[in-house]
């Protein structure tokens, strides 16, 4: 008896109830604003922290950036009589050290350093050899106590990006110019990694992975291949966008275990890359600027299947109105430059992102 009497009803609160619960569940999403119906996007704080450090650019020099709880600016070349100079500061209190590093060579050019977990100075540097006139492609690691310094000849590969660890370990994102000249290009790897002693650990990334449709080239300068490395703590990653086809190639690799993954991910077109870091394992973000000045910041999306996409970090009008771009990381957040900055001032800021 008791079945028969709720299937008699149940017809009934069907036809009735259910279209009225429709209906005030149609009524609240009416009422609901835009923003609340779909997923927000992740935006970056107000900045926590600012802090402006003088003399930091000279003609020559490169722009400062953030590694392990440093700024570091450094002056890209220099030959017998005029060294290489290194302003290291310390993001903890603001000292800041001068450091001079010379190759006593006719011509010496660095193309990227950055600061380990030690303090010490890691530098990826090319010279010209005064006995002969070949090129000599280098890393080094200056201790600025001038205790611990050595230098590690890498042969025909050039290192054009450095970064250190907080175990130690040296990263090096480079090129074979040797192999690049030649028909048709042998492959070779480009991401490479070094212990603190400077003994050669692993090699990652191979050049075939970019195809040979295109040359590359990660010197700096106005034609150089976008290329960048970031150091986390749990994994590296290295960017590389190929001219001309409208894709770059984000590889990183999970330190515990030296697996590497591969994602490609499509160009911003009319924009081009200036800062990247890596606040967790498969967490980049990147800092762009387009030839009207327009920057924006994006962090990476990595899919399964192999692909990637730049996702837009919101700025509040607070933020855009300054944002330059990404010089590093500090911690879990994120240091950006103001872009107008007066000659020879460097303005950071940190801030976090928000969900």
């Amino acid at each position: 008896m008791r079945k028969h009497v709720a299937r008699r009803f149940l017809p009934t609160i069907r036809s009735w109830e259910w279209h009225w619960l429709v209906c005030i569940f149609l009524s609240l999403c009416l009422l609901l604003p835009l923003g609340a119906r779909r997923a927000a996007s992740p935006s970056l704080a107000t900045a926590s922290k600012e802090a402006s450090f003088g003399n930091m650019f000279g003609q020559g020099a490169s722009f400062p950036t953030v590694s392990n709880g440093y700024l570091l600016s450094f002056s890209r070349k220099a030959n017998v009589t005029q060294p290489h100079r290194f302003i290291v500061t310390s993001l903890l209190d603001g000292k800041q050290q001068s450091v001079q590093f010379s190759l006593k060579q006719p011509y010496s050019f660095i193309e990227d350093a950055s600061i380990n977990a030690s303090g010490h100075i890691l530098v990826a540097a090319s010279y010209v050899r005064s006995s002969d006139g070949s090129p000599t492609n280098v890393f080094a690691d200056l201790d600025p106590s001038a205790k611990e310094s050595f230098l590690v000849n890498l042969g025909d590969y050039s290192p054009e990006r450095i970064c250190g660890g907080p175990d130690g370990t040296v990263w090096m994102l480079g090129q074979r110019w040797a192999s690049e000249g030649s028909v048709p290009v042998p492959d070779y790897s480009m991401l490479r990694s070094y212990t603190s002693a400077g003994a050669a650990k692993g090699s990652y990334f191979e050049r075939s992975t970019l195809g040979f449709s295109s040359a590359i080239n990660f010197h700096k300068g106005e034609r150089a291949t976008p290329a960048f490395l970031a150091c986390g703590d749990a994994s590296v990653g290295a960017y590389i966008g190929v001219p001309g086809t409208g894709v770059g190639y984000w590889a990183e690799v999970q330190k515990a275990t030296g697996d590497l993954r591969l994602w490609t991910v499509p160009v911003l077109r009319d924009f081009r890359m200036t800062g990247i870091a890596l606040l967790g394992s498969h967490a980049a973000y990147a800092s762009f600027v387009s030839a009207s000045g327009e920057r924006r910041l994006y962090r990476l999306g990595l899919n399964g299947n192999g692909s990637a996409s730049w996702n837009p970090i919101a700025l509040s009008e607070d933020i855009s109105v300054h944002f330059g771009g990404l010089v590093g990381r500090d911690g879990n957040q994120l240091v950006y430059f103001t872009a107008n900055r007066t000659a020879g001032e460097v303005v950071l800021h940190w801030s976090s992102l928000q969900p």
